[in-house]
């Protein structure tokens, strides 16, 4: 529990925020809007109390999971606040520029990002982000698409499951071996 003195610590670099005057929509960007991402971070990057904020999101998170994070707080995003929460037994090493932990080390540590971390961070993200491609025709989950959109199945799909099907009987998986 914290003491009062705390909380009016907490009080007074909060009403100095530059996010108070902001759209609370602005710092919940959607995750694959990576515009409006860059804006809110923009945002936090002016605050003249980007710091304590940072601090206190990764303090208000620690040990959360990554799913239970939202929204842009101390100019990170979720996954970058999880990233950071993990257990830094790397913290000695120094990363290569041009990676996703050294775009992290560069925001931990307040120093300006490269252009060749951000791109790092940026591709990391939009793994994150992207969702899996739908299924092509000629394999078991096209099979299986099929069967979820009640559509007609076609010969090569039916047989992909029907191969399919033979390998699971005959070695207990559906997998074709190497």
């Amino acid at each position: 529990m914290a003491s009062s003195r705390n909380a009016s610590e907490t009080t007074q670099w909060q009403k100095r925020a530059a996010c108070r005057s902001a759209n609370p929509d602005t710092l919940f960007p959607n995750p694959s809007d990576r515009a409006a991402v860059r804006n809110a971070i923009k945002l936090c990057a002016s605050c003249p109390v980007l710091t304590p904020c940072r601090e206190a999101a990764l303090a208000a998170e620690h040990g959360t999971s990554k799913a239970s994070r939202h929204g842009i707080a101390g100019g990170l995003t979720p996954a970058q606040r999880w990233n950071s929460d993990r257990p830094k037994q790397a913290e000695q090493q120094t990363a290569h520029c041009g990676t996703t932990a050294a775009y992290y080390q560069h925001l931990m540590s307040g120093q300006p990002v490269d252009p060749a971390c951000q791109a790092a961070s940026d591709q990391y993200e939009q793994q994150l982000t992207l969702p899996p491609p739908p299924p092509e025709c000629g394999t078991r989950g096209g099979y299986q698409k099929h069967l979820r959109e009640h559509t007609a199945i076609c010969t090569p799909c039916r047989q992909a499951n029907t191969d399919a099907d033979r390998r699971l009987r005959n070695t207990g998986t559906t997998r074709v071996a190497p």
